[in-house]
């Protein structure tokens, strides 16, 4: 497999300078940091992505992951929606992604784990009820990721209008949730959303302001006129 080679690579695309930046940054990471730009990354795993075959998707992936360095696995988070999108099996992908969240420690990490179940969501809508479960967990970024897909749903060229409601629904449980990062990807789903319905959601805060945590309302209502 190609492990070694985007290891190699990614290293040597890194700036030390930058790595320490970026594990300020991230505080809550312990992971070691090459400093590679997130486009860099990107264009690397991509590129060692294309060598492997979809009886090494996981072999690949989970060999990726077993390195504590930051870029390598955002680089298997990158080669992961690179493999849903040629066909990787669903219950192959949750599960890795399941088992990722239990060794996570950043949003930065969490995050592009959420686009990737956000296409499977989109090609299964029944996985929201995957995601509602994780959302009963006590580990925060099982929440968040409870929460991402949703975001990741609102991107221009996916959303639905039929999909305003669903989403809505999905993020009442965590309305209370007063976890930084969980009430901030509330504001966030809610502040995509606002982009495609901006009355369902001024509608929805109004509702639910009492409730919700100033982060969530701050972040939700940052696109729409002013909520009374």
């Amino acid at each position: 497999m190609q492990v070694d080679a985007l290891i190699d690579a990614l290293r040597k695309a890194g700036d030390p300078d930058w790595g320490v930046d970026v594990g300020r940054y991230l505080k809550t990471s312990d992971l070691e940091f090459f400093g590679v730009r997130q486009p860099v990354n990107r264009r690397i795993a991509r590129e060692y992505s294309k060598l492997v075959s979809r009886e090494d998707f996981i072999p690949y992936l989970r060999e990726l992951w077993e390195y504590r360095i930051f870029e390598v696995r955002r680089a298997a988070t990158e080669s992961m929606l690179q493999f849903i999108q040629r066909g990787m099996e669903e219950e192959d992908a949750i599960g890795l992604i399941s088992e990722w969240l239990d060794d996570i420690d950043t949003w930065a990490l969490t995050d592009p784990l959420g686009w990737c179940m956000g296409k499977l969501v989109i090609k299964n809508p029944n996985l929201s009820k995957v995601l509602a479960e994780w959302g009963k967990s006590d580990n925060r970024w099982r929440r968040r990721m409870s929460i991402l897909p949703y975001v990741d749903i609102c991107t221009k060229n996916q959303y639905r209008p039929e999909y305003g409601s669903t989403i809505l629904g999905a993020l009442e449980p965590h309305l209370g949730d007063r976890e930084f990062f969980v009430a901030k990807a509330v504001g966030w789903a809610l502040r995509q959303l606002s982009y495609h319905e901006p009355e369902m959601v001024a509608e929805y805060v109004r509702l639910h302001r009492d409730q919700m945590s100033k982060l969530a309302i701050r972040e939700g209502s940052r696109k729409l006129p002013r909520i009374d």
